[in-house]
């Protein structure tokens, strides 16, 4: 699914940002959020996890994106990233 250069980069990075829709409006909602990946699945936590709207969307829509970006450099401005789409368990 990813190069090795991709998990590479993924490992390498604190964080991400996590895009969820609210199951009433379809109202998209971004967080950022720390993760964890294992080569194979994201992990995403956080503090009082369940009280949170990414929580409570993915309870009624588990489709969600990912995105892990930086800047490479600043100058020139070279921003990298990865975008994955998926389903939250």
């Amino acid at each position: 699914m990813f190069s090795d250069k991709e998990v590479k980069y993924l490992k390498s990075q604190p964080l991400a940002r996590i895009s969820t829709v609210s199951p009433d409006d379809l109202q998209p909602d971004v967080s950022p959020v720390g993760f964890d990946f294992d080569g194979e699945y994201f992990y995403v936590g956080g503090i009082n996890l369940i009280s949170t709207r990414k929580y409570k969307n993915v309870l009624r829509n588990n489709k969600v994106s990912l995105v892990v970006d930086d800047l490479e450099t600043i100058d020139p401005w070279a921003p990298r990233g990865i975008r994955i789409y998926g389903t939250a368990d």
